[in-house]
């Protein structure tokens, strides 16, 4: 078996289940700090998350199956989506000098 692609089958599953979780509920995890999220962009974070997680998904199983490049492209397309909608969500601060 690759463990490579178990691996990012896992962590796909996980990231896209707290992301669909958070983007239903509208509530951050508990780990997650108040100042990482502002409280009206959660939803924001969860389907960003969810997306990512789905890309990492679909690019483990194109891991394991030998799948061709279009469903690896499906995947990444995923990811950065996710990483976008992520990036939005999330404050920008300067840092104190």
């Amino acid at each position: 078996m690759n463990v490579i692609g178990i691996a990012m089958l896992a962590v796909g599953l996980g990231a896209a289940g707290v992301g669909a979780w958070s983007a239903a509920t509208g509530r951050r995890p508990a780990w997650l700090s108040t100042k990482a999220i502002a409280a009206n962009t959660v939803r924001t974070w969860g389907s960003g998350t969810a997306l990512a997680g789905l890309g990492l998904t679909v690019l483990g199983i194109s891991e394991l199956a030998a799948m061709s490049t279009v469903v690896g492209l499906a995947g990444f397309v995923l990811i950065m989506s996710g990483a976008g909608l992520v990036t939005i969500s999330t404050p920008r601060r300067r840092r104190p000098r």
